[in-house]
């Protein structure tokens, strides 16, 4: 008898140590780094289908011209990186986490963030 209330007291102390507060704190950060994968998901699928808008539009002819930068990022995707060549600002826009083999669009645009041209680079070049 005495061996079963010392196994349930055991118990009832190990369980409440897991749920104590410093392990509730740990238990919470791990739902939201769980919740926050879910947006990041998210994010990404809309990037990739941003991509491929931006790209359909490009061969169709629909990219008007002098669009500005900002419209670009706000109705197809974000710019992985820009940089400034030969006074034009260069922007690549790619997979977002593909790094090789995908393909690429370079959109250039003037300093008030005008487009000037783009280039279409195929996956493997």
């Amino acid at each position: 008898m005495k061996i079963k209330i010392i196994f349930y007291i055991l118990a009832i102390v190990l369980i409440g140590g897991c749920a104590s507060g410093y392990n509730t704190q740990g238990l919470l950060m791990l739902k939201r780094l769980g919740d926050n994968q879910k947006g990041i998901e998210v994010y990404i699928e809309s990037q990739v289908k941003g991509l491929s808008r931006l790209r359909k539009d490009i061969v169709e002819g629909r990219l008007g011209a002098e669009i500005i930068k900002q419209d670009i990022a706000d109705n197809y995707l974000e710019p992985i990186v820009c940089r400034d060549v030969k006074g034009k600002e260069r922007c690549l826009y790619r997979h977002p986490t593909k790094y090789f083999n995908t393909p690429r669009v370079y959109l250039f645009f003037n300093k008030e963030e005008k487009l000037l041209s783009w280039k279409l680079q195929p996956a493997g070049e």
